[in-house]
């Protein structure tokens, strides 16, 4: 039930935008789950997950509802980059996600420093320079 309001919440707001550009629709989701990550958002998020390391059912729940069909919609976005040309044809989806939303996690849970447009934006910047077509 908590997980059931929780979506309804939260899911909306920090979906893919709609974008010419698939890699600043991404930039821009980036920026939008930081700035829910930075409310009350964020605090129920960590609650979740602390809960999850002892709760089996909660962390599935969680796992299967909030964060795998996140993935699919993000690698389908990385995938259209790809399509488009914005990213290596070599880009190993899983990784790049996990490289894109790790620190936003991390930062969140952890407390390592602020979740501030700057900080999404290094890490947006660092992981995409890794990820592009390079020009020859």
């Amino acid at each position: 039930m908590v997980m059931e309001a929780f979506l309804l919440k939260v899911g909306p707001g920090i979906e893919f935008p709609r974008n010419p550009s698939y890699v600043e629709s991404i930039r821009l989701q980036t920026l939008a789950l930081a700035k829910a990550f930075r409310g009350p958002f964020g605090s129920m998020i960590k609650a979740l997950l602390g809960e999850a390391q002892f709760d089996a059912e909660l962390a599935e729940a969680f796992r299967t509802r909030w964060i795998a069909p996140r993935r699919e919609a993000a690698k389908e976005v990385l995938q259209s980059a790809i399509g488009n040309k914005e990213l290596r044809p070599d880009v190993d989806l899983d990784q790049a996600l996990d490289a894109l939303y790790g620190g936003l996690y991390y930062r969140l849970m952890i407390g390592s420093g602020p979740l501030s447009n700057a900080c999404v934006r290094g890490i947006f910047s660092a992981v995409m320079d890794g990820l592009r077509v390079r020009e020859d």
